[in-house]
Order: C-alpha cells, then sequence, then structure tokens
C-alpha cells in the first residue's frame, strides 16, 4: 500500500518546518517510489496515489511525466491539434473550454478524474439549461484530450455520451429557398444554389473552393482528399441549374479579371476577393422573407435592433439535399457519396418522410390499383368476409 506525506525540512533559522505539497509514496516494479505530488490538496494527491498504483499493478510505465498532465493541458493539446488540422470549429471549441470545461475540470490532475466527477459535470451543465447536443460537444472536446494522451495519461473516464434526440429536421422547400435566393446580394445567390443542389457545406466546403475543382468539359465540380469533414474526396455531377449556377459565376469572374487585370482563383468572390463570411447577409435575408425574426425587449414589445433568431440554417441543405436526391429515385449509396455521408444511419436522419411524401405515396398506391383494373366501388367490404353467410349454421 502507498501513502501520501508532507515531508518536513529546516529553515534557515533551524526551525523544522513542513511542506506544503504533498508527496508521494508507492512501489512500482519491486522499488519504492517517492515523488512530488505538485498539489497542496490532499485530495488530489490521494487521487493521483490510487492511479499510480493502479498502473504499477497492471505493468504500465511508471514515471514522473506519466499522469502529471492537467486537463488544462488536455484541452490546450486539443486546441493545438485543431490548429494544426485548420478545423473550422477551432473558435467555437475554444469558447466551450473557456466558459464551461476549465473552470469546472481544469486544474485537476486528469488521470484522477473518475466517471462520477463526468456525470457531476452533465448534471451541472443541465442545471444551467444546457442543450443535450451541447453538453455532448463539450465532453467530445475534453474525450479527444485523452485520446491526444494515451500515452502519457494511462486513465481516463467514462464519458458516455447520449444519443441526440433533438437533431434538427428542417428542409427548404423549393419556394422558400427562391425567395431567400432573391433577396440575397448577386455575388451569393450561386452560392445558394450549389449549396441547395448539393447539400456540400457553405462555410469550410464551398467558400473555400476554386476554379481548378470545377470541370466543366466533364461537367462534375469536386472536392480534394483533405477538404471535407471525413477527409475523403467527393463529385458532383452537373445538373442542369448547378451547371447553369456556375457558368453565371465563371462568367462574373471572367469580368473581374479583365477589369482588374488579375487571376480569380475562387469560385464565390467578392470582386476578385474570397468570400470567407455570409452570415450577417444571410439572416439579413431570411428576416426579408419572413424566416427569422428579431428578438423581442424583455417586456414582450418589439425591438427593431434586437439579435435576428433564424428558423433556419445553412445545414439544412444537407438534409434537402439528401431528400431531393431520394425522391428523384437516386441509389442511398450513390446519394450518401455525393453529398458525402459516410453512414446509413445519418443519411436515414436526413432522409425524413414526411406528411406530403405519405400522401404521394398514398396517391401512386391508388394509382396502380386502379391501373390493375380494380374499380372503385366495386371492392367487397372486409365485413363480408366475416359475417357467416345467410343460412349458414
Amino acid at each position: 500500500m502507498g501513502s501520501i506525506y508532507r515531508p518536513k525540512y529546516k529553515n534557515a533559522a533551524g526551525e523544522v518546518l513542513e511542506s506544503a505539497v504533498w508527496w508521494l509514496k508507492y512501489r512500482a516494479n519491486g522499488r519504492p517510489v517517492r515523488e512530488s505530488s505538485g498539489t497542496t490538496k490532499e485530495t488530489k494527491a490521494r487521487g493521483m496515489l490510487r492511479v499510480k498504483e493502479g498502473d504499477a499493478e497492471r505493468g504500465l510505465p511508471v514515471t514522473p511525466k506519466v499522469n502529471r498532465k492537467t486537463v488544462n493541458d488536455l484541452l490546450d493539446d486539443v486546441l493545438t491539434d485543431y490548429r494544426n488540422k485548420e478545423h473550422d470549429t477551432l473558435k467555437e471549441t475554444e469558447g466551450r473550454m473557456t466558459n464551461h470545461l476549465r473552470p469546472f475540470f481544469g486544474t485537476w490532475n486528469a488521470a484522477s478524474v473518475s466517471d462520477e466527477q463526468v456525470r457531476a459535470y452533465r448534471s451541472h451543465r443541465m442545471a444551467e439549461d444546457a442543450a443535450l447536443a451541447t453538453i455532448n460537444r463539450e465532453l467530445s472536446a475534453l474525450r479527444r484530450g485523452y485520446n491526444l494522451n494515451k500515452r502519457t495519461v494511462t486513465v481516463s473516464p467514462d464519458f458516455d455520451l447520449p444519443a441526440e434526440k433533438n437533431a434538427r429536421q428542417g428542409f427548404f422547400e423549393r419556394e422558400a429557398f427562391g425567395a431567400v435566393r432573391a433577396a440575397l446580394p448577386a455575388e451569393l445567390r450561386p452560392l445558394l444554389t450549389v449549396a441547395y443542389i448539393t447539400g456540400w457545406r457553405a462555410q469550410s466546403e464551398l467558400l473555400p473552393m476554386e476554379w481548378r475543382q470545377v470541370d466543366f468539359p466533364a461537367r462534375v465540380v469536386r472536392l480534394e482528399p483533405g477538404t471535407t469533414k471525413n477527409d475523403e474526396g467527393r463529385e458532383f455531377a452537373f445538373t442542369r441549374d448547378l451547371e447553369e449556377a456556375l457558368r453565371v459565376q465563371r462568367a462574373y469572374s471572367d469580368r473581374v479579371e479583365h477589369d482588374r487585370a488579375m487571376v480569380c482563383r475562387w469560385v464565390f468572390h467578392r470582386k476578385g476577393k474570397r468570400i470567407r463570411t455570409w452570415r450577417r447577409r444571410w439572416l439579413t435575408a431570411l428576416l426579408t422573407v419572413g424566416l427569422a425574426h428579431r428578438e423581442a425587449h424583455e417586456d414582450g414589445t418589439p425591438n427593431p435592433r434586437g439579435t435576428i433568431i433564424a428558423h433556419v440554417v445553412p445545414h439544412d441543405f444537407r438534409r434537402t439535399a439528401i431528400r431531393n436526391l431520394a425522391r428523384a429515385g437516386v441509389a442511398e449509396a450513390v446519394a450518401m457519396k455525393m453529398c458525402g455521408h459516410e453512414t446509413r444511419s445519418v443519411f436515414d436522419r436526413y432522409n425524413i418522410v414526411t406528411g406530403d411524401d405519405m400522401r404521394n405515396a398514398a396517391a401512386k398506391l391508388d394509382a396502380a390499383t386502379a391501373a390493375a383494373g380494380t374499380v372503385p366501388g366495386t371492392v367487397t367490404s372486409l365485413e363480408s368476409f366475416s359475417r357467416p353467410a345467410e343460412g349458414a349454421k
């Protein structure tokens, strides 16, 4: 059995004092080991001792550098990893860490974080009315930190992320799409058309797109490997509307190149300068066509300067594209490949059957029945099959 203690020492005046920092004493590989816990808190020191003893018993390496990282260190490693890989969610993740994860876990030794403490964090965030999806994203970031440090943090808690039941189910009907497109500035309309047809992510996949990815002779547009969320390449063959939108954008690029004596490499740009954000114009367009509203004053009166609350989001285009392909009879495997879905579960979640879909299916069944020769009014009642014939005993 190991133990923790505070070593004693003499100061310059010869007084015997006790260290404020707790030390660990345990056995590893048959030898006694003493090392500083680096903390003045007894509970943390005892947690570190349990980890050290467990590693020693399992034959894992026990060195001063193992299991010394704090949760803050793990979160820093996640941010470094996101920067190196140029993740689009870097700022969002950094905000979640700063506002929630660091204040709760921050200085704890990472190896001493227990399953119970993770559950306590979930309860804490639920008490703050955080959405299930939000809590899952936060804990996923922390779990990523443990995965990046498997060799230096030998013990990790069970995160047990529950399935999210609040997945968005929004679609863009053709009429709504046309109205929003008309309300946008001219340079953003082709972007909206391409997003609507392909279901590709506007911010991370379409806005960085270059003209070398558009092959007019082959009538296909491509996403290069490493530029998508799953790092796999993707192609989408031209439809009439998709080709028209890209040719309109190509003509606009040609004019800009001629007038400004420059080469425009970006597909979506403003006078040759790549479009990096379109959120403000997007929200304004939604407000114009009634697909958003402004946040009111606390007393419920209208606030002309209130935050614009959108009823739809650009990610709805992904669901819309999947549904449109499915309705057109495109094979599921092909639709998944075109829109960039790796798993069938995501495809099924996006390919949601609506009331109109079921009514159309019923109408098709009626048409097929009529074509087979069944005349309305001559169908034998189901009740007649269960009634005994007249005179039968």
